[in-house]
Formats: C-alpha cells, structure tokens, sequence
C-alpha cells in the first residue's frame, strides 16, 4: 500500500519541470508516467496510517528541489520522521541516479538518500564510470528500463500483431547482438562490459558485435536471441534495453 503526499505544485508543477535546469528534464520521461499510473493505481491508499510505503511526487531532478521537499513532509506529516528503513520513493531519472543529489562524494550522515528508495536508470554501485560514482543501493533502490525507443531502433509494423509489445514470432538466427562504442583498453574503466564483450566473443558464430553502424539495425535486434544493453557510453542509463525488448530480444545488462 502506497500513500501520496500532496506537495506544493512549485515541486512537481508541468511548468517547473519545463524551466528545465536544476528542476525538470523531458528527455527522462518515466518520472510523469510513473506518477500518473500511481494516482489510479489500487495499490493507493489515502489514509496515510495504513501505507507500506510513501510516494514523493518531485518532478525535480537535483537536491535544490528535494531537500526543500523533505522539510515539507518533516513539518506536515510525521513519516518521514518516524521511518527507520527506507520507506519513500522517489524518482531518480538523472543520468547519474542519485549519485546526482549528493556530487561530488558520498552523502554525509543523515542525507534524505539514507531514508529513500529511488527508482532509477542508473545501476552503478561499486567504483566509478566517466565521472559517475556508484550510486545505487542494493536491495534498497530499484533500476527500472527507460521509456523511449530511439527511432533507428523501432522493427518495421509488420513485425508485430497488435501492438510493439507483442511481436510476431520468427526465426531469430543471430544469436547475440551489439551495436555501439566500445572504449578502449587503456581507458581502464571497471566497467567496461562493451570491451570484455568484443574480446570474448567477437568471432564467435551467430555473434554480431560492432563498434560501427551496420545495415537495418532494427531488424537484426528482431532477428537475435539475445542483444547487449549496457548503461551508456557516459556512464548512465542506455536506450538499447528498450530497444531490445521491443523487438523480442533479451536484453543483457
């Protein structure tokens, strides 16, 4: 059971989140979706006594606006201060995850993040990748894939019988798939999945791995068992998870 706090719309207002800046960005679109199935879900409650847990609808995406946030609910509501495991949820779209409200070191004793759970791109949560800290708490936030298909990526109609959700069954003949950059060697990342990738299985039968563009790209993801989705090239969230779910591939990440 899930209960919503109501908050000032200078927090979480279509307005604010389009001054873009320290408050919005709509290139990160799961926070309004997210936010839109939860006010009709029956999972809802509105005696806040009864919940489980406690949803902060913040459309914000830096500390600016969710610390001011977390002194709103402190004085109006006293779950926030009565909560001894993490028990409020918050949407952390940031390409960083939360590593996004505490840059640039670890958060200090007492930090909203300490008592939060944050849904995020970003799974990160040992070392460091391109600036990005590892951020994401285990067995307390959740990585959840991004919305949005990159157009190059999208399989033709026919593909499908109703609906991108339910592509048609076919021979898949490759067996894994990637398309994308792969940083280099003497980059030494502690991530560098792309690159441990290609030096395992570039020669491998069925296996396509590619650091250049290659030809309908949208129909080999529909054609292949299995396609790499890795976090981004900077460190956070990649689109080819939902790339590749769209077209019937498993995603591997």
């Amino acid at each position: 059971k899930v209960f919503i706090y109501e908050i000032p719309a200078a927090f979480n207002s279509w307005s604010v989140s389009w001054s873009g800046g320290l408050n919005g960005d709509f290139g990160r679109p799961i926070g309004y979706g997210f936010m839109d199935r939860m006010l009709s879900s029956r999972h809802r409650v509105s005696n806040p006594d009864q919940a489980d847990f406690f949803f902060v609808p913040v459309l914000g995406n830096r500390q600016i606006s969710r610390g001011k946030v977390v002194e709103y609910i402190q004085q109006k509501w006293k779950y926030w201060n009565e909560s001894v495991t993490p028990r409020h949820i918050w949407i952390g779209a940031d390409d960083a995850g939360t590593s996004a409200y505490f840059r640039p070191s670890a958060p200090p004793p007492g930090h909203f993040t300490q008592k939060s759970i944050f849904l995020q791109h970003m799974g990160l949560h040992i070392g460091a990748h391109r600036g990005y800290s590892g951020c994401y708490a285990p067995g307390q936030d959740i990585v959840i894939p991004p919305e949005g298909i990159a157009p190059f990526a999208r399989p033709p109609v026919s593909y499908y019988i109703t609906s991108p959700r339910q592509p048609q069954p076919q021979h898949r003949g490759t067996k894994f798939l990637f398309v994308g950059s792969i940083v280099p060697e003497e980059k030494k990342l502690p991530h560098n999945v792309r690159l441990q990738v290609q030096q395992h299985h570039a020669h491998r039968e069925g296996y396509i791995i590619s650091s250049t563009k290659v030809p309908d790209y949208a129909l080999k993801l529909a054609s292949s068992q299995f396609c790499l989705a890795p976090s981004g090239k900077g460190g956070g969230w990649g689109m080819r998870f939902g790339s590749a779910v769209v077209a019937g591939c498993v995603p591997g990440i």
